[in-house]
């Protein structure tokens, strides 16, 4: 059963990428063989650790705007598909822009076809620019749900944005957290040491964030707890990293 995954690209600080490279160790690639569509040409952090295991990287476009251009979008994914096809399963991780891949899959005879929903697609119309009008985001939102086979969502809030709020009545939705390897951290660092380095008295509260610094990541919220939590306790360090 050959896999296609559709992603932005394989770099080292996303969470969607951290969580398939996870699957990708744990996985019988021999049974399972997977590969890698992106919308860059460009080398990403992640690329030759995939390759070492057998899997492909195979750009399709320059970038994801390219999905605004359908017909020169559909020819380069029908190419990737022949090439380097056929595969029984695609799965796709690009939010509202499934839409077009489900459909695409669909008229190229892909049999199961997975919208992977890792983001709060009502959140994204609000923040994005004005000229991407509702009627885009309901097209691609009803692609989603007409095409795919099964709709995963990241969380309970994700699958209602995506796929309605009566999403678990549908036993074509599932909710499926992107855990993650425990092991890493079985041995804990030295927190004293750390402190150290980084200039924070040992007495003082911590209070630690790691995200990147995008207005999805709420930084402003952490801001306003820290804030909060100072009145009581006035020696904290906010730590965002």
């Amino acid at each position: 059963m050959r896999i296609l995954h559709v992603g932005w690209a394989m770099s080292q600080v996303g969470g969607i990428e951290n969580w398939l490279m996870r699957v990708l160790h744990h996985i019988d690639l021999e049974r399972y063989p997977m590969d890698f569509m992106v919308h860059t040409r460009e080398k990403c952090a992640l690329d030759d650790e995939i390759r070492s295991l057998g899997c492909k990287i195979i750009p399709v476009a320059d970038s994801i705007s390219d999905m605004r251009r359908p017909v020169s979008y559909a020819r380069s994914f029908r190419r990737v598909l022949r090439e380097h096809g056929p595969y029984d399963v695609i799965h796709s991780h690009i939010d509202i822009y499934c839409g077009h891949v489900m459909r695409l899959s669909y008229k190229y005879d892909i049999p199961v076809r997975i919208a992977h929903v890792h983001d709060d697609l009502d959140g994204i119309y609000k923040s994005a620019p004005k000229r991407r009008s509702k009627y885009y985001y309901d097209l691609l939102k009803s692609w989603i749900n007409r095409y795919s086979t099964l709709r995963m969502a990241n969380s309970r809030k994700v699958a209602a944005s995506a796929f309605g709020k009566d999403w678990e009545a549908n036993e074509r939705v599932k909710v499926l957290y992107q855990g993650i390897d425990l092991d890493t951290f079985a041995n804990l660092p030295d927190s004293k040491s750390i402190r150290e380095e980084s200039g924070i008295p040992e007495s003082s509260l911590v209070i630690g964030h790691v995200g990147r610094f995008v207005e999805k990541k709420n930084h402003g919220f952490l801001v306003r707890i820290a804030a909060e939590v100072a009145r009581t306790e006035p020696d904290i360090r906010l730590l965002l990293v």
